[in-house]
């Protein structure tokens, strides 16, 4: 797979400002880019820009059903886009700090939801932000602790905050604080900002008027698809997903995407008005995607392994710097925090699993490196070339709602899968008996990947059934 490049390439384009080829060991690049690493210009507005719970199925980019993002597709426009950006797992505290520390989830040590004031164990980016001088603006509507705890001049967190309306509603408060606060900026201060607004995650709900165009034909299920617990009940076998069901949530969630694309516009406006827009570096994304019953029966994110969540569409702009682009090479959400830093004209100065990607987008190389994920301590992934493998030894997964609780339930998989995403993009068809030299292959690699250093929170030591079974051969 390579770099098809929208417009000219850098070398090309008389608008590009220049880029410097640093000196060798003043940047680091990554181990597929045959050129030495680009140095770029400082820039004034950094904006980090997360939507949790983003099935990428749903932006403009990968359909034309719904009009859900007009605003995100004028900035792909403008953008180097990821197009598959393999999230960690799919859990907002566990994707958040390996997109803002640059490392596995083994070395971020994030993985129990129970003790949410635990730092990351490796700086963030806003750390990196901070100590070069920028103010931070921290602005979240979903775990804003421990994330928003260090190195954030300006904390808002809106999490959960009943008192602020509903998910929309804080998301669009959080536009306008940030906007207003935008506005008293000092023209020439620096600015580091990361938004994460929570639409379109459960519960799923109408958001006027797009739900009515996504929808016009009047629902007749009779069912509250807005109420987790009824999505629940149909994911444990307790009710019938309908074709009709699934067409209601898919509207409800769709009218979401376009609601909070909404708010996307209003912020891109502000920050035009306050002539911080034309230079600045702006990095889309979110932490995970949603199943919404494309595999097992499954709605939600936190049990799947699967490319409705973990497979993003991450897009980079940076004008003068990088020529909009469409990657389709697989690249891991540890890049972002390397190359975003990189690209903002900052040395990444700490250590990061990731790779540094500045260079290969702005040149228009190839990426190919194998990229890993898990889905909980006893399942691992590793996506190379075309392929993508899942060891799952437990052949089950409890630990997520709604199979919590009760061991006789769970999310099911093969110990083994392996799936060809270039002939089977929805992963329909497990490769694992028919292609044992792949299969073979990627269980190596992904063993080795599991046994090099820190699975748990400890040396791995055998007691984790994916260590025992990798140990094993």
């Amino acid at each position: 797979m390579n770099i098809a490049l929208i417009t000219a390439l850098l070398a090309c384009d008389p608008k590009q400002p220049e880029v410097t080829t640093a000196d060798s060991g003043s940047a680091s690049t990554s181990p597929t880019s045959t050129t030495a690493p680009l140095t770029f210009p400082q820039r004034d507005t950094v904006l980090l820009l997360t939507v949790d719970t983003l099935n990428e199925r749903f932006l403009g980019l990968h359909h034309d059903e719904w009009d859900t993002s007009p605003n995100l597709d004028r900035l792909f426009d403008e953008s180097v886009v990821l197009e598959n950006t393999m999230t960690v797992r799919g859990a907002t505290y566990v994707a958040l700090p390996s997109l803002l520390t640059g490392t596995y989830p083994r070395h971020h040590q994030l993985r129990n939801y129970s003790n949410n004031l635990t730092m990351p164990a490796y700086p963030m980016m806003h750390e990196l932000f901070q100590e070069a001088g920028y103010t931070t603006l921290g602005y979240s509507n979903n775990f804003c602790d421990p994330f928003l705890n260090t190195a954030i001049d300006e904390r808002v967190c809106l999490w959960d905050d009943k008192s602020a309306g509903d998910q929309i509603e804080r998301d669009a408060l959080l536009v306008e604080w940030l906007g207003d606060s935008l506005q008293a900026r000092l023209e020439d201060e620096k600015l580091f900002i990361w938004l994460h607004l929570m639409d379109p995650h459960s519960p799923y709900e109408e958001r006027s008027p797009w739900y009515e165009e996504f929808h016009p034909e009047p629902y007749t299920g009779g069912k509250d698809l807005s109420d987790d617990g009824v999505l629940e009940a149909m994911m444990l076998g307790e009710d019938e997903m309908t074709t009709e069901d699934l067409a209601q949530m898919e509207a409800m969630y769709a009218s979401q995407v376009r609601a909070v694309d909404e708010l996307i516009g209003q912020l891109f406006e502000t920050l035009d008005a306050v002539g911080r827009y034309d230079d600045a570096l702006i990095v889309f994304g979110s932490d995970h995607g949603d199943e919404l019953w494309a595999h097992n029966d499954y709605i939600f994110h936190a049990c799947s392994p699967y490319d409705p969540v973990n497979n993003l569409t991450y897009s980079i702009r940076a004008p003068g710097a990088l020529s909009p682009a469409r990657v389709d090479d697989t690249v891991s959400i540890t890049d972002i925090a390397p190359t975003m830093m990189t690209v903002a004209g900052l040395p990444w100065t700490t250590f990061a699993d990731g790779q540094d990607l500045s260079s290969q987008l702005a040149l228009g190389e190839s990426i190919d490196t194998p990229v890993f994920f898990e889905r909980s301590v006893e399942t691992a992934g590793v996506v190379s070339g075309d392929y993508k493998y899942v060891l799952n030894p437990m052949e089950t997964f409890q630990a997520c709602i709604p199979y919590i609780g009760d061991d006789t339930l769970g999310f099911t998989s093969a110990a083994e899968e392996l799936y060809n995403l270039a002939t089977d993009p929805e992963e329909t068809r497990n490769l694992a008996e028919s292609e044992e030299a792949v299969r073979a292959e990627l269980h190596d690699q992904l063993c080795d990947w599991v046994l090099e250093d820190v699975w748990t929170t400890q040396k791995a030591d055998g007691s984790n059934i994916l260590v025992e079974t990798c140990r094993a051969g």
